[in-house]
């Protein structure tokens, strides 16, 4: 393996893991689907859309290209089980590049950065491929907002005009792949990735012969950022067809947030009823059944 130096951890501490439209730091990735979180003392608001940049010091000559695995954390920060394939996914891998031909005193030759800024969707309708197909009317139900009368939008900001002028502020995008690479072509359309409470960008081994030592150590570096976790709501899919449907994640009630896990410690076959013992946790006490 040839010798290097990684950094990617949240923006500020040793290098950036997301950066914004201005090159910014990104700490709190807004998605689209929910209310905006509001701006922080000093007046700036959350960024939608965000760049991944990862510092690698020793990359061979000619390998300009890196990736970089991108996925929600649940409760715990346990990946989140990916939705089902009509849903976005929870995941998604991201390629970085870095400037060819740079000299080797050039600074610049460490940097790489995502050819396509990443966009987290929390409403399944705020997603390009849905809303494209939503009628007008329907479009303009979800996007209503009359505050002075009590009137909200029912997927905020699922419109991409995020200032109210009637202007689009958020380009199209691409949805992420179930599996493999998404779009390895550059463009400012983002790739469209399902949100979660947190976002974990993690530099991959995959195709790079230099890093796998690291990947087997377990010691490839990772980041995380915060934001809001998708959740199905009641009008997912109002596509012309309505083939696409809300997935439950497994053992979690999207509608309440409550979990119940359970398992079977031990379980005998036996004349006439098998004998099981199982236990249990939920919003109720711990308890054990036979």
């Amino acid at each position: 393996m040839v010798g290097c130096a990684v950094w990617l951890s949240v923006a500020g501490v040793s290098g950036q893991a997301l950066v914004g439209p201005a090159g910014k730091p990104v700490r709190y990735l807004q998605p689209l689907g929910v209310p905006e979180a509001p701006a922080d003392v000093a007046g700036r608001k959350p960024a939608y859309l965000a760049w991944v940049m990862v510092k690698v010091a020793g990359v061979p000559a000619g390998t300009d290209t890196l990736r970089v695995k991108v996925e929600g954390l649940g409760p715990g920060g346990a990946p989140l089980s990916d939705h089902g394939e009509r849903m976005l996914p929870t995941s998604a891998e991201v390629v970085l590049e870095r400037a060819p031909h740079l000299d080797l005193s050039d600074p610049g030759r460490h940097t790489f950065i995502s050819r396509r800024p990443i966009l987290l969707i929390a409403d399944e309708r705020a997603r390009t491929d849905i809303w494209e197909h939503l009628s007008s009317a329907e479009k303009d139900t979800l996007s209503a907002s009359d505050p002075a009368r009590g009137i909200y939008p029912l997927c905020p900001n699922c419109d991409r005009d995020l200032d109210g002028d009637g202007r689009q502020d958020i380009p199209w995008g691409i949805a992420a792949a179930h599996a493999g690479l998404s779009d390895q072509t550059a463009g400012p359309e983002p790739i469209e990735i399902a949100s979660a409470g947190r976002v974990r960008i993690e530099l991959e081994s995959t195709g790079s012969t230099w890093l796998a030592g690291l990947g087997e150590d377990d010691q490839l570096p990772s980041a995380e950022v915060g934001s809001v976790a998708w959740a199905a709501s009641p009008a997912v899919g109002q596509t012309p067809s309505g083939e696409v449907r809300a997935a439950a994640a497994p053992e979690v009630e999207l509608a309440t947030g409550t979990v119940e896990l359970a398992r079977t410690d031990l379980s005998l076959p036996a004349p006439g009823l098998d004998v099981s013992l199982r236990r249990a946790y939920g919003p109720t006490p711990f308890w054990w059944t036979l």
